[in-house]
């Protein structure tokens, strides 16, 4: 008979030729393929990036340019003479027409792209213009007058939308304008057209290679310049947070348009954008690319926190690999149709031979066992053709000793009979019962133990599932029938061993927990024989367990309990702190109250602060005892969070007054003692609005050895503080009276300070301690004075700090003459009125 077409030998040798042939010429063309995309790929990177750079750099060029126009052009004589002169003179006068002819010549530097060139005065108003309509404008808010003013550098702004010429975008850059002295006095700003960065953009399309293109994007990534799809422009990469789109619309630094309108969904290049700084060039889909996979290189600006990108789709460099597959395409199929050929005329030759041998053996009949192959030739097909004579040799050396192996056979069943009555005993003798099933899962045997826990014996069933019911197999605890293919017979008939605990028995007397076991027997080809199931009763391990879980409740219980009691314990801790602060007992050395005796003590070098309300008798007069401890209350619980943020504590309240310690740096005193002034001016706004006068407090710091520990007697005793130390902080609280500042410190605190520069910081007086001989410099810190009050004070230190030495030296004239110099700048100086009025008694 003929095979199959499709299974025929002739073509199996021509598809194996084929194999061969082709698989190596498509690995090598594999192989180059990806060498070569491996070797565009880098050079599309690095010629990206080279032009990426090389456009951040032009960009850059062009801002510092600008940036140093403008720089030189701020310190033109002229400019500055103009804005020295009063406004009411500038009018008419020769300053004005020297400034304006600067100006105008500045503008001419560039008449195609420079806007206007002008003069803002300190307070931003527009004071002179090469563009007339401005003049008069407050461009106070810009941020091209406030970064120059601030910094004092030139500088340069965002691109802006033009509000009065839809489509032109425009960029600022200023610089301040200085006097001969140094001293800034007006800001000299021009208006550039931007559009030229984007036109310079637009340019470098193509400049990397085929379909190449470049986008600016700023700090927030929004594009400023877009080379191909222009309408992209002003368009954040991913939606901006909608506080910040509505600044940034303010700034005039987005259209005003709908939020929605003005994002696109980017967030891979976003993530890109991120990672810059580490990794320059990614693979991404951008819009315009027509969703193709593109090579992005990112360049970030020196002068500006933006981003020059280059882009080229992957299938505009990775061309030339299309034309290098077709041609290993055009190859393959032209070595494919010789294969063929050849392979054609080498399978006629070998398939001759092995059709023949074929056709003869085809002819062989089972019955007729005598039949032979005969052998034409000596190569493969001979030896197959004596391979099959060899065989039906064999066949029929079999066939004859067929009847003695049935003969066998059935000696072997008398012994397996035999085996099965020795098995039985062994499992009547287990002391756990034994279900036994045949191989189609049906029971087949149970042992005397098994019989005694089921309540029968061997009970045929239609299918397993009916055995659950026979012999009552309840899940534990529930009235659900336990489901056999959870456990047992249908997991061992697949070959898997098995075990629960989770079974009962249910008799009609009583209801048995079992424990069971089962495992599959193999047969000695491999195939499943019996399955074995040993079951057992855990009553008595399953009342151990109720006992155990009933311990174990009770044992969580007493846990519970004892929680409770340390949390309430640590309750009374955190009260115990409220009464006496925890920084005292850790300066004592103990961890809990009940640790401290009368008589502890220990010598400290600390900062002491004291703190009184103003006149706080005649305030309270006006009050209920009430409203005076409801008034003293509001006033600590907000003094009292500024000296534990500055690592302090409070040692007792006397009265309206604080004393407070602090074991660090004399810096956090201070710092507290600042920070209680400003919590106080906030307090006193809320004081006004609720109808109630503004409270003045008085604070004295002293830093030095003091000696802390507890004083009283046996049943009543308190933490506390002794030494000159804190008498002197005391006296330096009530010398602010005297001198109506709210805040001194003595000459230890000013020279244990890391750094007094940090502090508004001027002297007051040298005093006595009380006591002593030694004599102590006070100190005043203003830095929590009204705003207006501080920059007064900060302007005439210098000249007050050298009248103060004057008087101290005698000089009294000269040092009256400066302390007049310090009123006439600031009126409301107390210090300076209290020593001008001293130096006036000296004469």
């Amino acid at each position: 008979m003929s095979l199959p077409k499709l299974y025929t030998l002739r073509k199996k040798l021509i598809v194996s030729f084929l194999i061969v042939a082709l698989i190596p010429l498509m690995l090598l063309a594999a192989i180059d393929r990806y060498n070569t995309q491996q070797i565009l790929t880098k050079n599309a990177q690095q010629s990206l990036l080279a032009v990426a750079s090389q456009t951040a750099l032009s960009i850059d060029t062009f801002l510092t340019f600008n940036l140093n126009n403008v720089r030189v052009e701020g310190i033109l004589p002229g400019l500055a003479k103009y804005l020295n002169l009063p406004p009411e003179t500038r009018e008419t006068s020769a300053e004005q027409k020297i400034a304006r002819d600067t100006l105008r010549s500045l503008s001419r530097r560039d008449n195609v792209n420079i806007f206007s060139y002008a003069l803002l005065d300190p307070k931003g108003q527009n004071v002179l213009d090469t563009y007339t309509r401005n003049i008069g404008t407050d461009e106070s808010s810009s941020d091209y007058f406030q970064q120059p003013l601030k910094t004092g550098l030139p500088y340069v702004s965002s691109l802006k939308l033009s509000s009065q010429s839809p489509g032109l975008i425009k960029i600022y850059f200023s610089s301040p304008v200085r006097n001969s002295k140094g001293v800034v006095v007006g800001i000299l700003r021009f208006c550039y057209n931007a559009t030229a960065l984007e036109r310079a953009i637009v340019q470098q399309t193509g400049l990397a290679g085929p379909e190449s293109f470049a986008i600016l994007l700023d700090e927030h990534y929004i594009r400023l310049a877009h080379g191909t799809l222009p309408e992209l422009n002003f368009k954040s990469v991913v939606p901006l947070d909608p506080l910040l789109a509505k600044k940034l619309q303010a700034e005039e630094r987005l259209p005003n348009l709908p939020i929605d309108e003005l994002s696109t969904n980017l967030p891979t290049l976003k993530q890109a954008l991120d990672n810059a700084r580490v990794r320059p060039f990614v693979m991404l889909r951008l819009i315009g690319t027509n969703d193709r996979l593109s090579a992005v290189a990112i360049a970030p600006l020196e002068n500006q926190p933006w981003y020059v990108l280059f882009v080229q789709p992957q299938s505009a460099f990775l061309a030339p690999i299309e034309a290098q597959t077709r041609t290993a395409l055009l190859l393959s199929l032209v070595i494919a149709s010789v294969v063929t050929l050849v392979a054609l005329l080498l399978v006629q030759s070998l398939t001759k031979p092995i059709l023949s041998l074929t056709k003869r053996v085809a002819q062989f009949k089972s019955e007729n066992l005598n039949y032979r192959v005969p052998i034409e030739s000596k190569d493969e097909v001979g030896n197959l053709a004596d391979t099959f004579n060899k065989m039906i040799e064999r066949l029929q050396d079999y066939t004859e000793s067929l009847e003695q192996k049935n003969a066998a056979l059935l000696s072997a069943e008398a012994q397996l009979r035999d085996s099965e009555s020795r098995l039985s005993k062994l499992l009547e003798a287990m002391p756990v019962g034994v279900f036994v099933t045949d191989s189609q899962g049906q029971p087949y045997y149970v042992n005397r133990i098994g019989q005694q826990l089921l309540g029968k014996g061997v009970v045929p069933a239609d299918t397993i599932e009916k055995l659950v019911a026979v012999y009552q197999i309840y899940i534990a605890g529930t009235q659900q029938n336990y489901n056999l293919e959870i456990f047992t017979i249908p997991k061992l008939l697949r070959g898997e061993s098995a075990n629960a605990d989770n079974i009962e028995i249910r008799r009609p007397d009583r209801v048995i927990p079992i424990e069971a076991w089962g495992t599959p027997i193999f047969d000695d080809r491999g195939k499943i024989a019996y399955t074995i199931i040993a079951f057992q009763d855990i009553s008595e391990r399953r009342t151990i367990e109720a006992d155990r879980e009933k311990f174990t409740e009770e044992l969580s219980q007493l846990n519970r309990d004892l929680k409770k009691a340390l949390d309430a314990q640590l309750q009374l801790t955190h009260a115990y702190g409220r009464f006496v602060p925890h920084q005292f007992l850790d300066l004592l050395g103990y961890e809990s109250i009940v640790d401290v005796k009368l008589g502890d003590r220990v010598q400290k070098t600390m900062s002491v602060l004291f703190a009184d309300i103003r006149d706080f008798t005649s305030l309270s007069e006006r009050m209920t005892p009430h409203e005076n401890f409801k008034f003293i209350n509001h006033y600590l619980m907000r003094t009292e969070p500024c000296i534990t943020a500055n690592n302090g504590f409070i040692d007792k309240y006397i009265g309206d007054g604080i004393m407070a310690l602090f074991d660090g740096i004399a810096d956090d005193a201070v710092k507290a003692g600042i920070a209680i002034l400003e919590n106080l001016a906030e307090y006193n706004l809320t004081r006004e609005e609720r109808g109630y006068g503004p409270i003045e407090i008085g604070i004295g710091i002293n830093t030095g050895s003091l000696m802390l520990g507890t004083v009283g007697g046996e049943n009543r005793m308190d933490g506390t503080a002794i030494g000159d130390a804190v008498n002197l902080a005391s006296r330096l609280e009530g010398l602010t009276k005297n001198y109506g500042v709210p805040l001194l410190i003595s000459h230890h605190t000013f020279s244990s300070l890391t750094v007094p520069g940090n502090y508004q910081i001027r002297p007051i007086d040298r005093v006595k301690v009380k006591g002593k001989s030694e004599l102590v410099t006070v100190y005043e810190v203003f830095d929590a004075d009204p705003p207006e009050v501080r920059s007064a004070k900060s302007a005439t230190k210098a000249v007050f700090e050298k009248a103060w030495m004057l008087y101290r030296n005698g000089d009294f004239d000269e040092a009256a003459k400066l302390f007049e110099d310090c009123l006439s700048q600031n009126s409301v100086d107390k210090v300076a009125a209290i020593y001008l009025d001293r130096c006036r008694q000296q004469d």
